[in-house]
């Protein structure tokens, strides 16, 4: 659901930047099938040790024009999440976090889900298995995305919020931490 926001929101983007650590290097194909989906190209650097994560977020940020931190529990901590707001603003690129407090921190764009929706429509739906048979129908009941407002003016992305503008949780400046 990530790379159909991305693409919906943000149809400039074409490429993708995804750093992957070994948790999440499993991941590696299915990310690119998904992303090739919505007319997303993927690009992937795999590491396999921490010394490694901060050149290779420089280099897909360089190459990328947006960049996903996946909920890695190697890549969600506070050096990292630094690095990459300073990446955001060096390159002019959109950092996409993983949640809503990522977004008052400095990052453009947040894509996850309100698990205690989630769970209520599971819950609700569980004997009809048409509806729990429709992903897509399952996750956008859920989705919940968050926008910086002043990054995007900052970074210049135009975001396209017409079709999903019930989905989408705008970030105004006075509710950035400082």
């Amino acid at each position: 659901i990530q790379f159909q926001t991305i693409r919906r929101l943000m149809p400039d983007i074409k490429v993708v930047g995804i750093v992957l650590t070994p948790l999440c290097s499993s991941r590696k194909e299915a990310l690119n099938v998904a992303a090739s989906q919505y007319g997303l190209k993927l690009n992937v650097i795999q590491t396999e040790e921490r010394r490694q994560i901060i050149p290779a977020m420089k280099q897909v940020y360089q190459e990328s024009d947006a960049y996903l931190l996946l909920p890695d529990p190697n890549l969600l901590n506070d050096i990292i999440f630094q690095e990459l707001l300073r990446l955001q603003h060096e390159y002019q690129r959109p950092l996409i976090g993983p949640a809503v407090p990522f977004v008052r921190m400095g990052a453009m764009v947040s894509i996850n889900y309100k698990l205690h929706k989630l769970v209520q429509y599971i819950a609700q739906n569980i004997s009809n298995t048409e509806l729990m048979d429709n992903w897509e129908k399952m996750s956008e009941c859920c989705l919940e995305i968050s926008i910086n407002e002043h990054v995007a003016q900052q970074l210049d992305v135009r975001v396209t919020t017409e079709v999903m503008e019930s989905l989408v949780n705008r970030i105004s400046p006075a509710e950035v931490r400082h």
